[in-house]
């Protein structure tokens, strides 16, 4: 039954995000096995768009390759770069460690801009935008910006190795 359940919301989320509305706000509890991954679209823009909200690592999973991970991203529709805010887990160590990162990926080759280290079980804001040939990450406190190519591109969540809750979602184009 409570599968049941998750696939209702899930479906509802998903239906939501394809109502062609400036803003939109919502949640979305991602939840992944060991080793799985999650994704979920929220839309498309031309050259502008932002995702922000809040984002809390609710539990990571023990996997030999893969870390427990909360990303959003916005891809370019020709696939020519990626531009993902991610929160990465590291349940091995003593205490579970949370780093916040920009990562853009273009032409094969990724540059990382480090957010800082966080803290376990902590509900950290953040934002997500790009524009205009501009990506701006925020998380916490922290600010990064960086250059992507102007191009149509879609916005996503997901999450992988664990479970992750992304609260009052607030998507624009």
């Amino acid at each position: 039954m409570s599968g049941r359940r998750y696939a209702a919301c899930l479906l509802g989320y998903v239906g939501l995000s394809a109502v062609p509305v400036q803003a939109q706000t919502n949640a979305f509890h991602c939840q992944a096995g060991a080793g799985r991954s999650e994704v979920s679209v929220l839309g498309a823009t031309e050259n502008r768009g932002s995702v922000v909200g809040q984002i809390s690592v609710v539990k990571m999973l023990m996997h030999s390759r893969y870390r427990a991970v909360g990303e959003i991203n916005f891809a370019a529709e020709n696939g020519s770069w990626k531009a993902k805010l991610d929160v990465l887990g590291f349940p091995r160590f003593r205490r579970n460690l949370l780093v916040g990162r920009l990562r853009i990926e273009r032409d094969g080759k990724e540059q990382v801009f480090s957010l800082g280290d966080l803290a376990s079980g902590a509900v950290l804001p953040f934002q997500l935008t790009v524009a205009d040939g501009r990506v701006m990450a925020k998380l916490g406190k922290k600010t990064v910006e960086a250059e992507v190519p102007a191009s149509p591109s879609t916005a996503r969540l997901g999450c992988s190795t664990g479970t992750v809750a992304f609260t009052e979602l607030r998507f624009s184009q």
